[in-house]
């Protein structure tokens, strides 16, 4: 994978494929080909798509810790800070 900006929404994604334990692990959670994934989390001109935001909650939704870095990005945008739930305040929500 290529370097992206730090603070970008690319920068987010490719840390929650590094907690998902890199481009293969997150691209058989996925079912997407590993090139396929390592473009789609490039800072890339010709896809200005990136991952989407599918793919992303799929992912979290298998491993959790993959989606804290993406709060983290989107706490951030919005003038906050992610601050993660203790699980036994999190039941029920």
């Amino acid at each position: 994978m290529r370097n992206v900006r730090h603070g970008s929404i690319q920068s987010a994604v490719r840390k929650a494929i590094t907690v998902s334990g890199g481009l293969e692990c997150a691209s058989d959670d996925l079912g997407m080909s590993i090139a396929n994934l390592s473009r789609a989390s490039s800072d890339d001109e010709d896809r200005p798509g990136g991952l989407g935001v599918n793919h992303l909650h799929r992912l979290g939704r298998i491993l959790p810790t993959a989606a804290v870095p993406i709060a983290q990005h989107f706490a951030h945008l919005s003038g906050g800070f992610y601050q993660p739930c203790p699980e036994w305040r999190c039941v029920g929500l």
